[in-house]
């Protein structure tokens, strides 16, 4: 998995950013005043040209009113049903129930 600012899995990540705000009608300048940045950071960060920080993406998330989940999952519930989670389910130990 490539760890830049310019795979797939963090362009999705930042669309996602950016429908949330266009989806609650700020302004990019908003969102700055909100995360004490410039609204040429936020610029930046929506166009993939600065990454942006976990700390950053925390804030955006609680003022945008989302989990954080909501950025990382495709579906609206955040979560995501995957042959991994599958398998980790199916191999987890389970209570037997006493009767």
């Amino acid at each position: 998995m490539s760890k830049t600012i310019y795979s797939d899995e963090y362009r999705r990540i930042i669309d996602k950013v950016r429908q949330a705000r266009l989806t609650a009608e700020l302004t990019q300048e908003e969102v700055a005043q909100a995360l004490e940045i410039k609204q040429s950071l936020v610029s930046k960060i929506e166009s993939c040209q600065r990454r942006l920080d976990v700390l950053e993406l925390l804030e955006l998330s609680r003022f945008l009113g989302k989990p954080v989940e909501y950025f990382f999952y495709p579906s609206a519930s955040g979560r995501v049903k995957s042959p991994l989670r599958k398998s980790l389910k199916a191999a987890s130990p389970r209570k037997k129930k006493r009767g």
